[in-house]
């Protein structure tokens, strides 16, 4: 009796693993008026480089933007180092990049990105999201 409870448990402990798992994997923004928000950080150097493309639903019919460069302090938090201008489009899609020399060796970065959505019922989604962080080499 004592095994089949122990095999029963386990079991159940393995169903659950992978069902998170299988949700950890199928987590997606569910954003109204945004299809895509694409940004990525390179380093040229110690010039940090980076690129965005904020990609608008059917129907979009405005998208205002801008960049953002974090560093990485000593306490855990980022903070805000170099803002770029922001640009806006009519379009459904909006690029936007920037360079900021001499970074620190070593010190981790990463770009944000604040995109302002606005569809043809003139309804406005801001959305603000990362890029994976990156060591100044």
């Amino acid at each position: 009796m004592r095994t089949k409870a122990i095999s029963l448990a386990m079991a159940v402990l393995m169903m659950c693993a992978m069902t998170t798992a299988a949700m950890a994997q199928s987590i997606v923004p569910l954003w109204d008026n945004t299809s895509s928000i694409l940004r990525t950080l390179t380093f040229s150097g110690t010039t940090a480089v980076g690129n965005a493309t904020i990609i608008g639903k059917s129907g979009t019919t405005e998208i205002t933007g801008r960049i953002f460069l974090q560093e990485l302090k000593d306490n855990g938090r980022y903070e805000t180092i170099v803002t770029w201008s922001s640009r806006t489009t009519t379009g459904s899609t909006l690029s936007l990049n920037g360079e900021a020399i001499r970074r620190e060796p070593g010190v981790t970065y990463r770009l944000g990105v604040t995109a302002t959505v606005t569809n043809s019922s003139g309804q406005e989604e801001t959305v603000t999201v990362y890029s994976t962080p990156v060591e100044c080499p």
